[in-house]
Parts: structure tokens; C-alpha cells; sequence
């Protein structure tokens, strides 16, 4: 997500990584919880901020 080699020292979202992240928190029930709703701020330093919005829900299978 990330190249400080070629100058990308943050990128203003990365939809892909925090999809990642909304299933490893539901999964773990990180929150307490098996279900997420959260917000994820990021792109302040390169002045591009972003919000992602996580949803997830871990489901008996």
C-alpha cells in the first residue's frame, strides 16, 4: 500500500488493506463484538484525508 522507495510514504486510502481489517476485527472480536461499524481516517500527510467506512459481521458457518 505503501512505497517510501519511490516517494509514496502514505496513501490516501486503501480500500483493500481495510477490508482486510474489517474481517480480521470481526473475526477476532477485537471490539468485543462480532460485528463492526467503524471509521478509518487516513491521507492527513500527503493532504489528501480520506474515510473509509468498515462494516462486518462475523457469521456462524
Amino acid at each position: 500500500m505503501l512505497a517510501p522507495y519511490l516517494g509514496i510514504t502514505e496513501a490516501p486510502a486503501t480500500g483493500s488493506a481495510n477490508g482486510c481489517l474489517a474481517g480480521y476485527l470481526a473475526e477476532y472480536n477485537y471490539f468485543s463484538a462480532a460485528k463492526i461499524d467503524i471509521k478509518v481516517e487516513q491521507g492527513y500527510e500527503i493532504n489528501r484525508p480520506s474515510l473509509l467506512l468498515l462494516q462486518a459481521e462475523k457469521k456462524a458457518g
